[in-house]
């Protein structure tokens, strides 16, 4: 059995400035996010969506 370990995106993401988290976001389109279902589904049901949450993925 193979084990899984769970890292937090703060142990990464702490590291980068401002400057370079945007660049980071620069890496994916809104319209990519949307193909996922979770966004999508909530989108079309006219609940919210929270800048935020497109770090996550």
């Amino acid at each position: 059995m193979t084990k899984v370990e769970l890292y937090y995106n703060s142990s990464w993401l702490s590291s980068l400035n401002f400057e370079q988290i945007i660049h980071l976001a620069g890496k994916i389109t809104v319209a990519r996010l949307m193909e996922r279902n979770d966004f999508s589904e909530r989108y079309t049901a006219g609940k919210p969506l929270s800048l935020h949450e497109f770090f996550t993925p």
